[in-house]
């Protein structure tokens, strides 16, 4: 049996399976997502620190890739109003970080 079997097992179950901190290319993510049960990937922390920038054109490619495969995509690591609108602007269907809640244990976050 293979880790991917495996995986799919767990799919069955209702178990997602997240990519994070994806750095590699599009075509890295399309053979990644090809037969895996991915539900969403999780864009690197530097990405999501810099929008705009020429880093951070990346994601288009990514984001088309994960649209094509009906994944969700997270931003990682947003600390700015203006990181929030500009990945909701290119597609993000969430993000996380220090703007939402500071990292911890559920009990003791109160944003």
């Amino acid at each position: 049996m293979t880790w991917r079997s495996y995986l799919g097992y767990l799919a069955e179950d209702g178990v997602g399976l997240e990519v994070e901190d994806f750095t590699a290319t599009p075509d890295d993510l399309v053979r990644l997502l090809d037969g895996m049960p991915v539900r969403a990937v999780r864009v690197v922390q530097s990405l999501a620190a810099r929008p705009g920038s020429e880093v951070a054109r990346a994601p288009a490619g990514v984001l088309e890739v994960v649209r094509d495969a009906g994944v969700g995509l997270t931003a990682a690591g947003v600390t700015t109003p203006e990181q929030a609108r500009w990945w909701r602007e290119v597609g993000a269907d969430t993000a996380s970080g220090p703007l939402y809640a500071p990292a911890g244990p559920p009990d003791v976050i109160t944003r």
